[in-house]
């Protein structure tokens, strides 16, 4: 899907990142979730119990619940805490306004608080007690003023008490109730579980908004480290780059900061080295060959043109002797082109630049086709005046493999036409033939050595697959490019792009 491995890096790791957040997140909102609940539980039992001791006035409790509960508890909408009060004999002291009809409070179910027997029992006192030497808060004061009330006054620790959690369901609400009974009175203390999920849900919102962000950052930070750590692979591929045909000697400098890369380098540098010596051999061989068949073909071509001179003229003899020399003529120009594309690999091929009139041979090239191809339509648009900087022999050369191939490759009653397009840094000329049509897949092969289009015809049409192949090589030694395009209707065309040293803007049209 992605074809950058960066991006997939940063992607893969934004994605396993959100998978790990949303699993912790789940984890800690469930965590947190009973964390809450199971300390709302224990707030209303020990409340219900604390408070189940005191004996307090009506106004007491609706101030309890209006103030002190709430804010310790948590609990933000009244709505959401219920508080029920009765005195020891069961008659209701207090009640919510709100009180749910959905909380039936008869159906509570009071725990029976120890009856103590001789002297009270002694119970450590709360965290909130005063100090043992303070005076007893159900002791009368001893100037005849009422005792404290409210939240200032610390419940007694000498008085019994029973506490319980009663937790009901009702129409999708959850009601945690906690109820205490003491001698004094009964106390239910009732919080809806809808508070917390309001406050978890703060928590959830808080975490969604968060992790877009998060993932955000995770990706970019994905991204630029994989960019550092793909940085020796760039250095090895810049180096690779360098290697070339003519530079095989050359190699791939160690990866220091980097181990993982050691072996990798090591191996590439010993392909190489392999590369290099069976490249050598095989140009060593090319030349060679090239070097020790010429001599004897020279030979031969020279007997050859002497036997056919001794022949009677229009004999049999003279004629299988020509068709001879011209197969010896054949070969001498293979082995010709093998020595120059050996010598390219090699780096060896050496050119002669001199100030070359490129619009003088292409005319001349144009009267040339015109005699070997008369069923052709040729044309040609060729600014005069065009001077280039090149070695005249191979450049020719290169001319004449265009129009061979624009020749022989093209339609009976076809056409050819040679343009050029000029620029103050290059020219490019332009070689356009009708064609039968090229396969998609032939056009990047169409340059290789010994490679014909159509090889159940290769026969019927001159040539080894050798003309292009050298072209490129030789326009390449000069500093340009040779490609091939395909256009609409068959259209076939071959654009040479080189350096020019001199351009005239008048074109002259030639037919």
């Amino acid at each position: 899907m992605f074809h950058s491995f960066r991006l997939r890096v940063a992607v893969l790791s934004a994605l396993l990142s959100g998978i790990a957040l949303a699993g912790f997140g789940l984890f800690a909102w469930w965590v947190v979730y009973d964390i809450k609940v199971n300390q709302i539980k224990l707030d209303v039992v020990s409340y219900a119990e604390r408070e189940s001791r005191r004996r307090q006035p009506p106004d007491f409790w609706q101030h309890f619940e209006g103030q002190v509960l709430p804010s310790t508890l948590g609990v933000r909408n009244s709505q959401h805490l219920l508080v029920l009060i009765q005195d020891d004999e069961g008659n209701e002291v207090y009640r919510s306004a709100h009180w749910s009809n959905q909380l039936d409070s008869t159906q509570f179910h009071w725990q029976s608080f120890p009856q103590a027997s001789g002297q009270e029992s002694f119970h450590p006192p709360p965290p909130d007690a005063p100090p043992f030497d303070a005076p007893r808060p159900d002791a009368p004061p001893p100037n005849g003023e009422r005792p404290p009330f409210g939240e200032h006054a610390p419940p007694p620790h000498n008085i019994r008490s029973a506490a319980s959690l009663l937790t009901l369901k009702t129409h999708g609400s959850t009601w945690h109730i906690g109820l205490a009974s003491s001698p004094r009175g009964r106390v239910a203390i009732a919080v809806n579980v809808a508070t917390i999920q309001k406050d978890m849900a703060v928590i959830r919102n808080s975490f969604l908004w968060a992790m877009p962000m998060a993932l955000i950052l995770i990706g970019f930070g994905a991204w630029f480290i994989s960019g550092r750590a793909l940085r020796p692979v760039n250095r090895l591929v810049e180096s690779v780059r360098n290697v070339t045909a003519q530079g095989l000697h050359q190699r791939v400098p160690p990866i220091r900061e980097a181990r993982e890369f050691e072996a990798l380098v090591e191996g590439f540098n010993a392909m190489l080295e392999r590369l290099e010596t069976s490249f050598h051999q095989a140009s060593r061989f090319s030349a060679d060959a090239a070097h020790e068949l010429n001599t004897p073909l020279t030979i031969l071509q020279g007997q050859i043109e002497h036997a056919m001179n001794q022949a009677e003229a229009g004999s049999a003899i003279q004629t299988s002797l020509g068709i001879i020399l011209d197969e010896v003529r054949r070969l001498s120009s293979i082995l010709r082109k093998l020595l120059l594309l050996s010598k390219a690999d090699a780096g060896k091929l050496r050119l002669k630049l001199t100030p070359f009139d490129l619009s003088s041979a292409l005319l001349e090239l144009i009267e040339d086709t015109h005699m070997l191809a008369p069923t052709l339509n040729v044309t040609g648009d060729i600014p005069p005046h065009l001077t280039i900087d090149a070695d005249e022999e191979l450049f020719r050369q290169v001319l004449l493999n265009l129009m061979s191939n624009a020749i022989k490759y093209n339609l009976p009653n076809g056409w050819i036409h040679f343009s050029v397009l000029s620029s103050p840094q290059q020219l490019t000329l332009i070689v356009a033939n009708a064609s039968a049509g090229i396969p998609i897949d032939a056009t990047h092969k169409i340059f290789e050595r010994f490679y014909r289009v159509d090889a159940a015809h290769s026969r019927q049409i001159e040539g080894v697959g050798l003309g292009l192949s050298l072209s490129r090589e030789i326009v390449r030694a000069h500093g340009g490019e040779l490609s091939l395009t395909l256009h609409p209707n068959h259209e076939v065309r071959l654009a040479l792009v080189i350096p020019i040293a001199q351009i005239a803007a008048e074109p002259t049209r030639r037919k």
